[in-house]
C-alpha cells in the first residue's frame, strides 16, 4: 500500500472512530476498521480498568461468561498487564493457553504509562516492523477516542451521556409529573350479567322422583302451564284398589237394597254399605287431588331457569325442594362480580356504563343499587364481590345477556390508576 493510500486510510479511521457515539462505539469501529490499514486476524482492546477485554473484533458484545474471553482475560494477566515494553512479540506457545490462537503469533502495543493495548493476532506469520509502526500510528491518531478518561484514569461520569438519553429522560420525567397531578375517574371493570330482580322457586309438592320434565331451560312459560310431573305410580295404584273396591261397594249395597223389602237384617247391611260407598268415595276424591298435586304447573308468567333437564328427571326431591326457577322478564337489572385483587369501594349511587356484548358500540348508563361487601367464591372458583345495577332503559336487556360494566368510584390521578394493581400484585406476592 502506497504511503498516500495508507495516510487515507489512517484518516478515514480517524473520522469513523470520531464520529463515533460513545467510547464503547468507538473500539469497535477502530478494531473492525483498523483491517483496511494493517492486515491481522483479530484485534483486542484492553484498558486500564479491567482484565476483560473491552473490544473485539467482529465480536459485537463481549459476553464475560463465554471461554474464549475468560482465556483472554488469563492472558492479559499472566503476560500482558504487567509488561513495560512499549510493543511484545508472542509465539503460539505464549498463546498456547487460548484455544483460538494456539498455533498462531501475535503482537502486543501498549498504551504507554497506562495500563492497557492493542493485541494483534496476526496467523502463523510474526507482524513485520513495518507493520508494527503503521498500527502504532494508528494507534495514536485513534487512541483519545478509544482510551479517553479522567486524570484520575476513570470515565468521566457524563463523558458517555447522549443528546438523546437526556431527551428521553426528561420527557420520561415529565411524564411521570403530569400522570402525578392530572386527575381521571378512577373506575373499576367487571363482567357483569342480566338478570331477573324477580325470580321465584317452583318447589317440590311431595316426596318423589322426578319423572318428566316437560320444558326447556330459557323456554318461557304462563300462569297454569304445566311444567312438569312427579312420579305418581304409588297414589295411582292406591287409586286404582279404592276405585275396585268403591265398585264393589256398589255391588253389594244393591243386592242388600233389593233385599231389604223382606229382611230387617239387609235393610241394616245396606246401610252399612252405603256408608262405606261414602267413606270410599271420600278416599277417592282425596287420592285424586293427592294426584293433582304430582303435577306441577307454573304459578307465573316468565322464563324458565334450569341447569339442566337430563340431571333433573330422575331425581328423587323431598317436598319443599325447589325444582326449578321462573324468572320474571318484566324486572330486569344486572348483576356484576368485581373481582378482588382490582376492587374499589363501590356502593349505592354509583355511576355506572355498561357494554353489552351483543351491542358494545351503545354503552347503557346506570347506577349501582347495591354491592356487597363481603366476597363471594363463584361456581367458577372466582372470589368477587356482587354488585346490582339498575339501568333505566330495561326495553334495551335481554334476559341472561352478558357483558362488561364500568363502574366510576370518584376520582385518582393517572400515576395511581396505572400503579395500583401492580404494586397490590407485587405486595401480595412478595409480602411487602
Amino acid at each position: 500500500m502506497s504511503s498516500d493510500l495508507l495516510l487515507r486510510a489512517i484518516l478515514e479511521l480517524y473520522q469513523s472512530v470520531k464520529a463515533a457515539e460513545g467510547i464503547a462505539a468507538a473500539r469497535v469501529i477502530f478494531v473492525n476498521e483498523l483491517r483496511k490499514v494493517v492486515p491481522f486476524e483479530q484485534a483486542i482492546v484492553w484498558c486500564e480498568s479491567s482484565s476483560l477485554p473491552v473490544a473485539i473484533s467482529s465480536v459485537s458484545s463481549i459476553d464475560p461468561q463465554t471461554p474464549h474471553v475468560k482465556q483472554l482475560k488469563a492472558l492479559y494477566d499472566k503476560s500482558l498487564r504487567r509488561t513495560e515494553l512499549v510493543s511484545l512479540e508472542l509465539t503460539p506457545k505464549d498463546l498456547s493457553s487460548v484455544d483460538l490462537f494456539s498455533d498462531q503469533c501475535a503482537t502486543w502495543i501498549s498504551f504507554g504509562q497506562r495500563a492497557g493495548g492493542l493485541l494483534f493476532v496476526t496467523g502463523t506469520v510474526p507482524m513485520s516492523p513495518v507493520k508494527i509502526a503503521v498500527a502504532e500510528l494508528a494507534l495514536k491518531a485513534c487512541g483519545e477516542f478509544i482510551k479517553r478518561q479522567t486524570k484520575q484514569g476513570k470515565h468521566h461520569l457524563f463523558s458517555e451521556i447522549k443528546p438523546r438519553s437526556v431527551f428521553l429522560t426528561l420527557a420520561i420525567l415529565g411524564l411521570i409529573a403530569f400522570a402525578s397531578v392530572t386527575e381521571i375517574k378512577n373506575t373499576v371493570l367487571a363482567p357483569a350479567e342480566v338478570i331477573s330482580a324477580d325470580i321465584a322457586p317452583v318447589k317440590s309438592p311431595a316426596d318423589s322422583l322426578v319423572d318428566q320434565v316437560l320444558v326447556l331451560p330459557g323456554d318461557t312459560v304462563e300462569v297454569g302451564q304445566l311444567i312438569l310431573k312427579l312420579d305418581s305410580s304409588r297414589i295411582e295404584s292406591q287409586l286404582n284398589i279404592a276405585r275396585a273396591e268403591l265398585a264393589k261397594l256398589y255391588v253389594e249395597f244393591e243386592q242388600e237394597n233389593v233385599k231389604s223389602f223382606s229382611s230387617d237384617s239387609s235393610k241394616a247391611r245396606a246401610a252399612d254399605a252405603r256408608g262405606r260407598i261414602a267413606e270410599k268415595n271420600e278416599q277417592i276424591g282425596f287420592l285424586e287431588r293427592e294426584l293433582a298435586r304430582y303435577e306441577v304447573k307454573a304459578d307465573r308468567t316468565g322464563r324458565v331457569v334450569l341447569d339442566s333437564v337430563e340431571e333433573l328427571e330422575g331425581k328423587p326431591v323431598r317436598i319443599g325442594e325447589a325444582l326449578l326457577e321462573i324468572a320474571s322478564e318484566s324486572n330486569l337489572e344486572v348483576e356484576a362480580w368485581m373481582n378482588v385483587q382490582s376492587a374499589l369501594p363501590v356502593g349505592a349511587g354509583n355511576t355506572v356504563r355498561l357494554f353489552m356484548h351483543s351491542n358494545p358500540f351503545q354503552p347503557l348508563a346506570g347506577e349501582v343499587r347495591y354491592s356487597n361487601f363481603r366476597p363471594v367464591s363463584k361456581e367458577d372458583g372466582v372470589v368477587a364481590y356482587p354488585v346490582r345495577i339498575s339501568i333505566p332503559n330495561e326495553s334495551e336487556l335481554n334476559l341472561g345477556e352478558r357483558g362488561t360494566v364500568r363502574i366510576e368510584s370518584g376520582e385518582t390521578t393517572i400515576l395511581k390508576w396505572v400503579t395500583r394493581r401492580p404494586l397490590v400484585w407485587f405486595r401480595e406476592t412478595f409480602g411487602i
